[in-house]
This record gives structure tokens, sequence and C-alpha cells, in this order.
């Protein structure tokens, strides 16, 4: 279950309000099958954990948070379900449901008959930010790995191998001049 933590500022400026990291907190998983009656369990590895959202998801939870007791109310569920995605009985979405939905969609995008899958979206996260520097670190913790080698494991094929610009800085600093004048 994900629920929006509210950010919390360390100054009051604008921009650093601006600046603040919007998180999920992803307490509880729902079993598979139990979506008439919901039963939960804590998330794989039995940890909860905090993900980071951009601005634009950020608003769209709010706004899901501010308006769902409304929708509830009219649709008549009760209680008002704590889940972000649910059917139009106010049940949890389950994993059968997630996919034909998906499959469905990316028939829409032109996608139909491609290997593309929920899951394999979890891989283009963690391979989309591995290429563009982010620290190994954050991204284990984002998706919630028990370690950093399971995401080495995982995707260090990804993380790049060789990189000429940290070995001439270091060079640099050990050695402070060129050595070798330019041919």
């Amino acid at each position: 279950m994900a629920r929006l933590v509210r950010p919390r500022a360390k100054t009051s400026s604008a921009s650093d309000r601006q600046q603040r990291v919007r998180q999920l907190a992803i307490g509880r998983q729902l079993l598979r099958g139990s979506t008439s009656r919901p039963v939960t369990a804590p998330p794989k590895g039995g940890q909860s954990r905090q993900v980071d959202v951009g601005h634009d998801l950020a608003r769209v939870l709010e706004r899901l948070q501010r308006e769902r007791p409304g929708l509830a109310m009219r649709r008549g569920w009760r209680p008002v379900p704590p889940w972000v995605f649910v059917t139009r009985t106010g049940c949890p979405l389950d994993g059968g449901a997630d996919e034909k939905d998906f499959t469905r969609m990316l028939a829409l995008a032109g996608l139909g008959g491609t290997d593309l899958t929920p899951h394999s979206m979890r891989h283009s996260f963690a391979t989309w930010h591995i290429m563009r520097g982010r620290n190994a670190k954050w991204i284990q913790q984002q998706l919630g790995h028990a370690s950093i080698a399971f995401t080495f494991d995982v995707y260090g094929d990804w993380f790049k191998l060789a990189d000429a610009q940290a070995a001439d800085l270091l060079g640099h600093d050990l050695i402070g001049t060129k050595l070798v004048p330019d041919a």
C-alpha cells in the first residue's frame, strides 16, 4: 500500500520548497488473488521504503487523495479505499487485471505484440536512471532491493565500466602537470 509522504522543508524559501523531494511510502503489499477481500502483508523483503516521485505525479496523487472520499461516497464504497489503483467497485486491482489493461493500452499506443509487461517497466526505470549516471545506492533504494549486491547482479552490465574523464582527473590530481608534452 502506498501513501504520499508530505515533504518537509529545511528552510522556508520558495526555491527550497520547489526542490523538496516528494516521496511515496511503500508500507504494505496486496497479496495476489485477494482483491475482493484484500489481504496485505509487508512488502517483499519485509521492509517498508520511500520512493521518490516527480512533481507532476505528486500533484496527481494529491488530487486523487483529495477527491477519493467524494468518489467513494458517490459510488457507495465503504470504507474509502486506501489503494491508489482501484476497480469500479473500489477493490484494488489484481495482477491479472493490470496486465490486461496494460496489454490493451500497448495496443492503443501501437505497441501490441511486444514483450512489454508492467514488470518490464521496472527494468526500464532502473536502466534509464543507470544510463543517466544516477547513484547506484539510490537506484537500489528506489527498487527496494535488500542489498546493493543484488542491484549490481541484476543491472551490473548497464553501469559504465570505463571512464576516461575520471582517469584523467585522477591523473591530474596525483601529478598536477603534464609529464609528456603533447605531440
